[in-house]
């Protein structure tokens, strides 16, 4: 949960991703939730691939 908020700061798309649960009515933390998630399949993607992120500023 910590790392999805700090991710909030650092990656706009996923800032994104959590207005977006927000505007549809959910709490902070079930979006931060989202966040987590999402965070955690791109992480296992990553992984699983053996791909290194590469972060479009």
């Amino acid at each position: 949960m910590y790392a999805a908020q700090t991710t909030l700061i650092h990656i706009p798309e996923y800032y994104e991703y959590y207005q977006k649960k927000r505007s549809e009515g959910k709490a902070h933390r079930v979006s931060i939730s989202h966040v987590a998630k999402k965070l955690l399949r791109m992480m296992y993607h990553l992984e699983t691939k053996n791909l290194e992120f590469k972060h479009q500023s």
